[in-house]
């Protein structure tokens, strides 16, 4: 069994491993788009700054490597908030929502992704839905 002592212990390093984690996700990222960092960011999984960003898997259809450079994009806007380089930032950002665009375009267009010559979903769907952006 264990005792009150190292109980705590577990207790205290559990809380401190939920903020840690939790803050990962703490915007810092404050410019234009960043509606979108934050939500491409929350849904994608795990990541930190700077050498790890998430890791989104893409290969159903077309529209999934869109998303996936998205996502890339959007990371790096917030690791260069992070750093202070809020210019790059900006532009990170902005080629995170020039990615959605061409994602965006790309939705029920016939022949363009295996999604629709299978039946399957995107591997993204979950991080990107086409009717949820609006240009």
């Amino acid at each position: 069994m264990m005792n009150v002592g190292k109980a705590r212990v577990v207790l205290v390093v559990a809380i401190l491993l939920t903020c840690i984690s939790s803050a990962s996700h703490a915007g810092y990222y404050e410019g234009k788009y960043k509606e979108w960092v934050d939500k491409l960011l929350t849904v994608a999984g795990p990541w930190d700054c700077p050498y790890n960003g998430p890791r989104v898997k893409a290969e159903a259809c077309a529209q999934d490597r869109q998303v996936a450079a998205a996502v890339t994009s959007a990371w790096q806007a917030e690791c260069l908030a992070r750093d202070g380089e809020n210019d790059k930032a900006n532009a990170a950002a902005e080629q995170m929502y020039n990615h959605l665009k061409t994602a965006a375009g790309m939705c029920g267009k016939s022949g363009v992704s295996q999604m629709e010559a299978g039946g399957n979903s995107c591997d993204t769907d979950k991080l990107f839905d086409c009717e949820s952006f609006q240009p």
